[in-house]
């Protein structure tokens, strides 16, 4: 009778155990598909791709980016960051910084149909926001490296402040209390290691937009036929982009209200 009881709580505890990683799965998708995460995501491939421009450099900023928003996903899940959300004028500061932002993504993506428009009547015309280009001419090898080292060490730095900005601003709209009592579950129901490790299911479902990002600017830049495929549909991006951003804006502008 008491084996029946070891193997029943045994498959009870199996049973719990894969219903709640599925949950912060499950939640970690659903908050990372929403459109102030994928803003952010959109904001980070555009910085990669038309301001950093080098692979390692990329790759380096990337992990600068993401792991920023681990930390701060982890502590954010755990309600370690509660005690500061909950103060006055959080809220209105975080609605005002997505209502400008949504703002800037509108006024981008009209500039975007505002250039596709001009060259599908001229090919020749010159696009306010063009294709990325490579680095082009020479300095000094000495000058060359230390400019080289410098933006590296910045555009890293950029990279991990943009991701604790990422965390703070989706903050309030992230589902932290629901991941929050599904990892309490499990930390009560089995242990504090397996409730880490819904946590950080959660966190690496919730940062897939990001991974995604920082794959795409380091496949452009390391494949030469990837960038002459792309350019080659410029004129077709450029809408694309349009709509991307106008959608992107309005959401967020729609999201902050």
């Amino acid at each position: 009778m008491s084996m029946w009881a070891v193997d029943t709580n045994t498959l009870l505890s199996g049973s719990r155990g894969l219903m709640s990683s599925m949950s912060t799965v499950g939640m970690g998708f659903d908050d990372a598909f929403s459109v102030f995460p994928i803003a952010w995501a959109l904001l980070f491939l555009v910085f990669l791709v038309h301001a950093v421009r080098t692979p390692w450099t990329i790759f380096i900023a990337s992990i600068a980016y993401v792991s920023v928003q681990v930390w701060l996903l982890v502590g954010l899940v755990y309600g370690n960051f509660d005690m500061f959300l909950v103060r006055p004028g959080v809220d209105s500061v975080v609605r005002i910084f997505w209502l400008a932002l949504g703002l800037i993504m509108i006024i981008i993506g009209a500039v975007h149909m505002q250039d596709w428009a001009s060259m599908r009547g001229d090919r020749s015309a010159k696009p306010r926001i063009g294709f990325p280009k490579e680095d082009s001419g020479s300095q000094g090898l000495s000058d060359l490296f230390i400019v080289k080292l410098f933006l590296s060490l910045l555009y890293i730095t950029v990279a991990a402040v943009m991701g604790g900005l990422a965390v703070a601003t989706c903050a309030l709209t992230l589902q932290d209390y629901d991941v929050f009592i599904a990892v309490l579950s499990t930390s009560h129901f089995e242990n504090q290691e397996a409730a880490l490790q819904d946590a950080m299911r959660y966190v690496a479902a919730y940062l897939w937009p990001s991974f995604s990002a920082a794959s795409i600017a380091v496949v452009f830049w390391l494949s030469k036929t990837v960038r002459n495929a792309l350019q080659e549909r410029f004129l077709k991006l450029k809408f694309v982009f349009a709509l991307v951003y106008v959608v992107l804006g309005v959401g967020t502008i729609i999201g902050a209200l």
